[in-house]
């Protein structure tokens, strides 16, 4: 793992419990500051209140240097 924004633990300012209607959206965006160039496979992870957060699928990325 290059990068886990949690990692920390979570920050009550950031978790918030929003329902959404049929067919509305959320979008969410964060920067990420790789360690070295190189291939990167990325994956977005929702924490829920079910038993497995929602996962994006996979995807990869270049860094180049």
């Amino acid at each position: 793992i290059a990068w886990r924004r949690l990692a920390k633990g979570a920050q009550p300012s950031i978790l918030q419990i929003r329902t959404l209607a049929p067919g509305e959206t959320m979008e969410w965006r964060d920067t990420w500051l790789p360690r070295e160039p190189g291939h990167y496979r990325i994956q977005g992870i929702l924490p829920s209140d079910e038993p497995e957060p929602l996962r994006t699928p996979w995807a990869q990325v270049e860094v180049s240097p």
